[in-house]
């Protein structure tokens, strides 16, 4: 194996890591130990061991005083048991290693592209699964949630022709709203950047459009027309303005637009969340501290007081939800790491066009509960932000500007 080609090989396992070994699959296996990607785990060792030159120091700091803060929270303060700290740990603190290593300029376009063509062929997979589902009454899904995924169950059994939302095998039906998002950015960042068309833009954008409006989600469906918006090439007014609008309209026409209005004249833009904070607020029973939170049995404090629809629904904001388990001020060592130093290091670059599909991401990513909920959505969007500063840091492309975005 030649040592140029090592880390895009390790690149292409941690997303089959994701993508073939699934929450949800795991968890049909190894039960509770299912929330624990070990396959991703070892190749993040063995990534970080091969580019130990490459390795920022200060982020490796950074984040283990994160995760002993926690550990300290949890144990000392909140005498969680040893086995939910470590599954928090992992889910939400490890993969932030993953950010303190710089990949070698020489490598980053094809780890760059061939991570995203991986994306482009299981997300093609997913929204045909879910396309065809949608005509032939959900079979497909609900096969799959009996013999493969069978936590999903729940959620596929309640899809009907007007609430259908697609729940993939992947997880939720907004972690696979976040996914087609996340295909559509890097498509498009790498167009920009690269003049790289990996699958033709129209496609693209049938996908993305029609994927997001299955899941019903009601942010998905404003962050894609935005992005639709904003991040046309400008080459071709009819290509790259009329024929996406044209995708759009057709889309409602064939009545994919049904569930997400449904669901507009049944919910509020924030589901019940905004209704839930007010009403949980009103009995001042929790509150924010500074050095310390509740820990990891925060859901439980809140199901003593509160039916578990509404402890649900006050829990969909992460930002929240860490402040409330381990204090604003561990809540904000995270922010920075994975939200704040990204999108400075985008600005000062002037890498405006990545740093949008950063901010729809970030945007979308703090709309509900999974990056502190769910096992790999903090894998996903560590790995999306790789890729961003992979590609600000690449020399290779013509007129580039970006100097090193890492730490």
């Amino acid at each position: 194996m030649k040592k140029k080609n090592t880390n895009n090989i390790i690149y292409m396992l941690m997303l089959y890591s994701v993508f073939i070994n699934s929450y949800y699959m795991r968890e049909k296996f190894l039960g509770e130990f299912g929330a624990i990607n070990i396959l991703f785990l070892f190749l993040l060792v063995i990534y970080i061991i091969l580019n130990i030159n490459r390795v920022s120091g200060v982020m490796v700091i950074y984040v283990t005083f994160i995760g002993i803060y926690i550990i300290f929270i949890d144990r000392i303060i909140n005498n969680n048991p040893i086995n939910s700290i470590l599954r928090s740990l992992v889910m939400t603190i490890l993969p932030l290693y993953m950010l303190a290593v710089k990949l070698p300029k020489k490598e980053i376009k094809q780890v760059v592209i061939t991570s995203t063509k991986i994306i482009n062929f299981f997300m093609v997979i997913i929204f045909l699964i879910g396309l065809i589902d949608w005509f032939i009454g959900f079979k497909i899904m609900k096969f799959l949630g009996y013999y493969l995924v069978p936590g999903l169950k729940r959620w596929i059994a309640s899809s009907t022709y007007f609430r259908y939302r697609y729940t993939s095998y992947m997880g939720h039906s907004l972690f696979t709203k976040e996914l087609f998002l996340i295909f559509y950015l890097l498509n498009n960042v790498i167009l920009k950047k690269y003049n790289v068309e990996l699958l033709n833009r129209n496609v693209v954008t049938i996908i993305s459009v029609i994927g997001v409006l299955l899941t019903g989600s009601k942010t998905g469906a404003i962050l894609i027309l935005i992005s639709i918006l904003l991040t046309s090439q400008k080459i071709n007014i009819l290509r790259d303005k009329l024929i996406p609008i044209a995708i759009v309209l057709g889309s409602y026409v064939l009545g994919f637009f049904n569930t997400l209005i449904v669901r507009l004249q049944g919910e509020t833009l924030t589901s019940g969340r905004s209704e839930a904070a007010l009403h949980i607020n009103s009995y001042n029973c929790i509150q924010y501290n500074f050095f310390y939170g509740y820990g990891e049995y925060l859901d439980r404090i809140l199901n003593n007081f509160f039916n578990n629809s509404t402890t649900t629904a006050y829990l969909e904001y992460p930002i929240k939800v860490i402040a409330l388990k381990y204090g604003i001020l561990c809540a904000a060592f995270i922010i920075i790491c994975i939200f704040i130093i990204p999108i400075i290091k985008f600005i000062k670059s002037k890498e405006y066009y990545v740093l949008f599909a950063f901010v729809i991401e970030v945007v979308n990513i703090n709309t509900y509960n999974g990056l502190v909920f769910k096992p790999d959505n903090m894998i996903i969007l560590v790995f999306f932000t790789s890729i961003l500063m992979g590609v600000c840091m690449d020399d290779s492309r013509e007129n580039n500007i970006c100097s090193n975005v890492y730490i």
